[in-house]
């Protein structure tokens, strides 16, 4: 506060004018941390009232879209339901989101890892075009018992008896086909000339484990007319419609007897499959290998087995008896 005195004293020395001043107030002025502190607070509310503008926003599409869409399960998320219910459903679906992501990353990756595709162009065919499949018939019985009796010759090894020569030199050779036999006689990698000789002479006949065969409506007929022997890892087999052995292996694989013998191809070729050109007087045509012409139980192929229990093997092949197609 100031005030001002006026005095008319001496008149040499003029007016004297005398000033007191007491106080002087001044506007507050704020310090620089109490500005930065203010901006950053304003900031804050600033960033809050976004956060909770875009939460806000977010939300309400999210649950206009559960309420829309027809996606299974998204529309419990908004109904009024409780907590546990809701976390039920976000995690069901939760769930199936990582597994269909899962799955499209597979097949991404399978892409990218053989990144061919391979489509294959349906096209129908009548059944009479497409050619009757390969039967084939396997007994579990390996060698007939009248020939060799393989059970009687492993009791006989198990007792330390004595066998002959050609009872050793037969075992060894079904040793290929019997479970048992690489257990009593030493599996050899080399066998003679006449290994083929000795297993078709101790085969089972087909006639001897068969009564009759059937092809679709045709009268029955013996079994050996239309099935061919066959040399297989389960030993001697008999197959049906299958294709000769000259258009199947090459000419330096070893051919014994008529083994893998069938018919030659009769107006049918691999690539532009039945012909029909010939015919016999009957009317029907001349093709191998054989085709049906219906679908079908009636039109299938029907083989009636027998088999002889004197002829059974058990230790041979233990696990089964009877026959394997």
């Amino acid at each position: 506060m100031a005030s001002v005195k006026s005095s008319n004293g001496d008149e040499s020395l003029g007016n004297v004018c005398t000033i007191s001043i007491s106080s002087i107030t001044c506007p507050e002025v704020p310090s620089q941390g109490t500005i930065e502190r203010a901006i950053t607070e304003k900031q804050v509310k600033n960033g809050r009232a976004k956060i909770s503008y875009y939460y806000s926003g977010t939300k309400g599409y999210f649950r206009e879209y559960c309420e829309s869409t027809t996606i299974h399960g998204f529309k419990y998320l908004s109904e009024k339901r409780s907590i546990c219910e809701r976390i039920l459903w976000l995690l069901l679906i939760s769930l199936s989101i990582s597994a269909c992501g899962f799955l499209i990353s597979r097949i991404y990756n399978r892409f990218i890892t053989s990144p061919v595709i391979v489509s294959f162009a349906t096209k129908e065919s009548p059944l009479y075009s497409i050619p009757f499949p390969a039967v084939t018939i396997c007994p579990m019985t390996k060698v007939k018992k009248s020939v060799y009796d393989f059970t009687r010759i492993i009791y006989r090894v198990e007792d330390m008896r004595r066998i002959t020569h050609q009872e050793q030199r037969n075992g060894h050779y079904l040793s290929l086909l019997c479970r048992h036999g690489q257990r009593y006689f030493h599996k050899s990698s080399k066998f003679s000339n006449n290994f083929y000789e000795i297993i078709d002479r101790m085969k089972l006949n087909l006639s001897e484990y068969t009564e009759e065969c059937q092809v679709g409506v045709n009268d029955p007929e013996p079994c050996e007319k239309l099935f061919q022997p066959i040399i297989l890892d389960e030993g001697i087999c008999y197959t049906y419609n299958m294709l000769d052995r000259t258009a199947i292996f090459r000419d330096e694989v070893y051919r014994f007897k008529d083994y893998h013998k069938n018919e030659n191809t009769v107006n049918w070729d691999i690539d532009n499959g039945y012909t029909f050109n010939d015919s016999t007087p009957d009317g029907s045509f001349l093709n191998y290998p054989n085709n049906a012409y219906l679908s079908g139980y009636e039109n299938g192929l029907h083989i009636t087995f027998r088999q002889s229990a004197s002829e059974l093997d058990y230790l041979c092949s233990p696990n089964s008896q009877g026959f394997k197609e």
